[in-house]
């Protein structure tokens, strides 16, 4: 009796292994999903000269630029398209302010009684999205609206993809505000046609580690192991804490003298190749937001290597780029 007890733990424990597995893409609680906003950067965000006069400073960076520019973005920005007026959201004392670029946006104080009762609300969700900061210690956290769905990296092979429910959110933390949601107008049309696409990015960094997650963003170089069932792809990371050195599930493929790295699940991913290495870029939860944007949208987000930085740059009209969020969300109640 106790062989077969065992027997039948050991095969209930092998069941709920696999399914949590499968389901690697759902939410989870990590609070280190980026890095911390350096003093540089800092800096950098109150004196750097604008995108056409920067240089690259060394094959990183060119690298860097390389894999970020190899697409085309499939979206000339949202400017170029007629779209629908956006509801005026009057239930949440709209506020027209005006960034230090001189653009106009409309600032919003979240209800969730009336949002949740609202059509209206439903309509601006359906037309736009939203980077939302949270105050998640130590360095905060973003997530990604799109139309109703909600996207976040969250760490290694860990990501998030959930209807989108708004939620307050007050910061413990005196050098971190609230909740904050920094909103573009996309377009319905435009959100529904790029959302299938989308979701695989997602969940085949999940599933196959492809894109991969790193909490520097760093390129990560692909090397080839020795493992059980023979040779397979990994990556190395110089990323101090929290670097990707996981399994990759894909090969490199060359297409027309350009190198890949594909998942075979409909995800392929730029590699830069340099002498006999290969690097291809990794996300954390900021940068995965703005490779979205710019990939899908055509919307570049400035200085999206960290939560701080890039919800700094979003407060100050997103800086150095020509497309400002149209609104911002305080997902938080004034203390």
């Amino acid at each position: 009796m106790p062989i077969k007890k065992n027997k039948r733990i050991l095969i209930t424990s092998l069941f709920l292994i696999s399914i949590l597995a499968s389901c690697s893409h759902q939410p989870t609680q990590v609070a280190w999903s980026s890095r911390d906003i350096t003093p540089e950067e800092r800096q950098m965000m109150s004196t750097y000269p604008s995108a056409s006069e920067r240089e690259p400073a060394d094959w990183v960076d060119r690298c860097v630029s390389g894999v970020r520019n190899f697409f085309n973005p499939k979206a000339n920005g949202v400017d170029a398209v007629v779209l629908k007026p956006l509801p005026e959201l009057t239930q949440l004392n709209p506020q027209v302010k005006q960034f230090p670029n001189g653009k106009k946006y409309t600032e919003y104080q979240a209800n969730i009684n009336v949002m949740n009762k609202y059509p209206d609300y439903d309509e601006y969700l359906e037309q736009t999205a939203e980077i939302i900061f949270e105050p998640v210690e130590p360095f905060g956290h973003i997530t990604l609206r799109i139309g109703k769905k909600l996207h976040s990296f969250n760490f290694i092979q860990s990501t998030s993809i959930n209807n989108f429910s708004p939620r307050m959110k007050n910061s413990s933390n005196p050098e971190m505000s609230g909740s904050m949601g920094y909103i573009f107008h996309i377009g319905k049309d435009k959100i529904e046609a790029m959302a299938q696409e989308i979701e695989m990015f997602y969940k085949v960094s999940a599933s196959n580690n492809v894109p991969p997650f790193d909490a520097y963003s760093p390129l990560l170089k692909i090397h080839e192991v020795d493992g059980t069932f023979g040779k397979t792809l990994k990556f190395q990371s110089e990323s101090p804490k929290y670097g990707n050195e996981n399994n990759i599930t894909g090969k490199i493929v060359e297409e027309n003298g350009n190198f890949f790295l594909d998942s075979e699940k409909g995800i392929k991913v730029p590699v830069i190749k340099k002498g006999k290495e290969y690097f291809t870029q990794s996300y954390s939860c900021s940068s995965s937001a703005g490779h979205v944007m710019e990939k899908y949208f055509g919307i570049t987000l400035s200085y999206d290597g960290a939560a701080k930085s890039i919800k700094e740059s979003l407060d100050n009209g997103n800086i150095n780029e020509n497309i400002s969020p149209i609104g911002i969300m305080k997902y938080y109640e004034e203390q």
